[in-house]
């Protein structure tokens, strides 16, 4: 008791200050891959680490031995892997965009009201023999695909979904990315 004493008398300011500006950073990085694909393969690290530290600690060598030369392997394929994630935070951090606030989901209201414009939107596309290709965004994020458009940020109504895929239109080519997060659409013209 009196060791866990002393460690709180040379707890200072600075400390504080460290411990905010790491999470911050820790923050801002789960943030950074929660839009992309990169957080299922972060389960998979994760699996892999209590995997390493269970048979290390229940002395299963030869599992312990595969799993130390997955590990090996993994550093090198993370760079590979995880390049697409690692090139868009080095860009977001030149741009000094690193630090941003990220929207919560919406309520079921929203849902509804996203749901009825979608329907309507395809409704008046249908009549129209027009094609359309809408994708919404849910729990494995596609940011990569987003990059790869315009952006618009905008809100969706039917209107607006009809006039981007008229035939014709400068932004008609592609699919249209609604991001459930917010429920916006967030870009047009995606590959």
């Amino acid at each position: 008791m009196t060791q866990l004493l002393s460690t709180f008398k040379v707890f200072g300011w600075q400390d504080l200050i460290d411990i905010a500006v790491i999470a911050l950073i820790i923050y801002q990085l789960l943030m950074l891959i929660k839009g992309t694909r990169a957080v299922q393969l972060i389960k998979g690290l994760f699996v892999l680490l209590v995997a390493s530290v269970i048979a290390e600690e229940i002395g299963l060598t030869t599992l312990n031995w595969l799993l130390d030369k997955i590990w090996s392997m993994l550093l090198l394929a993370l760079a590979v892997v995880f390049q697409p994630e690692l090139r868009r935070a080095l860009e977001q951090i030149g741009r000094g965009k690193f630090i941003t606030m990220h929207p919560l989901n919406a309520g079921p209201e929203e849902y509804r009201k996203l749901i009825e414009e979608l329907v309507r939107c395809s409704q008046i596309l249908s009549q129209n023999r027009i094609g359309a290709l809408i994708v919404i965004e849910k729990s494995t994020g596609i940011q990569e695909f987003i990059d790869t458009g315009v952006k618009i940020d905008g809100v969706v109504s039917s209107e607006f979904l009809v006039n981007i895929f008229i035939p014709k239109s400068p932004l008609h080519d592609g699919a249209v990315i609604i991001r459930v997060t917010g429920l916006r659409l967030q870009a047009v013209s995606c590959l």
